[in-house]
């Protein structure tokens, strides 16, 4: 047998570049979906936060019979003085910060004079949340 009846096998450069085209295709494909997945997760934690403090507030008022006040708006950090206060009755053993803690990705707290009503602000990434849209949201009492 001689070298020029032996078959050569292997694959061509051609063939290489297409395959690793398509893994390269199909990882921007599984990098958008987990990125959207990862964002949806935030929104979850959010909404899950945002009721934790709207129901450590409403304990908070039955036995203060107000709401902490502050006439400004302020961000709940955790060591902030409303943070401190519904930690301080029993209200919440710590109150949550937003994932990213990144403005606008933060949770803001804002009471009336007297300390009657409540604003809490925060913002989602995305419309997975019923009734609820990408952007700023609000609860009250």
């Amino acid at each position: 047998m001689t070298l020029l009846n032996k078959k050569i096998s292997g694959f061509t450069l051609v063939e290489l570049l297409v395959v690793i085209a398509v893994i390269a295709l199909m990882m921007s494909v599984i990098l958008a979906v987990w990125s959207g997945l990862k964002a949806k997760s935030r929104d979850t934690k959010r909404a899950a936060d945002v009721k934790a403090i709207q129901d450590a507030l409403a304990l908070y008022n039955t036995t203060v019979q107000r709401f902490p006040i502050s006439a400004d708006v302020l961000v709940l950090t955790g060591a902030d003085a409303v943070s401190l206060e519904l930690i301080s009755s029993g209200s919440i053993p710590a109150v949550p910060t937003d994932p990213l803690r990144n403005p606008p990705y933060q949770y803001s707290y804002q009471t009336d004079a007297d300390g009657s009503t409540f604003i809490v602000t925060y913002y989602l990434e995305t419309d997975s949340i019923s009734g609820k849209s990408a952007g700023e949201n609000t609860v009250t009492p």
